[in-house]
């Protein structure tokens, strides 16, 4: 009996790694592959293209799975688990699955006045990919000059309140930002 235990573990490892799992999407904490999807329950369900599913998950609170489909033009199905291994999708389907590791802050806001940035208070990016630093008088200031293509590299930024420090941060890394008090940061879509 033990031993058929064992054989089922093995066989579950085999089958979830049967994708080809890519880490992280712009340097956000998405990883993802082609072709399957999850069993788990849907909590929510949005017009998306496939390159934003992702982003969308860590939008959307309890979202931990996500699995993107080209129905009706493209929709995301934000799911609150995994339900299992990932399967295959039906024959014909396009798509991908994925799933997110949410920062610590969680509190992703969109604010299309900064652009199309994605930000949150209270966070800092942990994990390098620094480029450099500027002063700014505002969140918003930092925000321009990131999605400036002057600012060759930029995807991801952080602005210090009390001191209006930005600093630029570059999206080739899987970056899970921590909590910072005075801080924001966020990224560029």
């Amino acid at each position: 009996m033990r031993f058929s235990g064992i054989y089922v573990f093995a066989s579950f490892v085999t089958f979830a790694y049967a994708f080809d799992w890519q880490g992280s999407v712009g340097g956000m904490p998405v990883t993802w592959a082609s072709g399957c999807d999850w069993n788990g329950p849907n909590i929510n369900s949005v017009a998306s293209d496939g390159d934003y599913c992702g982003m969308q998950c860590l939008l959307q609170s309890g979202c931990t799975h996500f699995t993107w489909t080209d129905y009706s033009g493209g929709t995301c199905w934000l799911k609150s688990d995994s339900g299992g291994s990932a399967v295959d999708l039906p024959s014909g389907t396009n798509g991908v699955c994925g799933w997110v590791e949410h920062p610590p802050s969680g509190d992703w806001q969109y604010d299309d006045t900064a652009g199309n940035a994605y930000y949150s208070d209270a966070c800092i990016w942990g994990d390098g990919g620094y480029l450099y630093q500027v002063s700014a008088d505002s969140m918003l200031e930092c925000v321009w000059m990131c999605e400036n293509p002057a600012v060759q590299g930029c995807y991801r930024w952080e602005f210090a309140d009390n001191t209006g420090i930005c600093t630029f941060l570059s999206a080739d890394t899987g970056s899970v930002a921590s909590y910072t008090d005075n801080l924001h940061c966020g990224w560029i879509l």
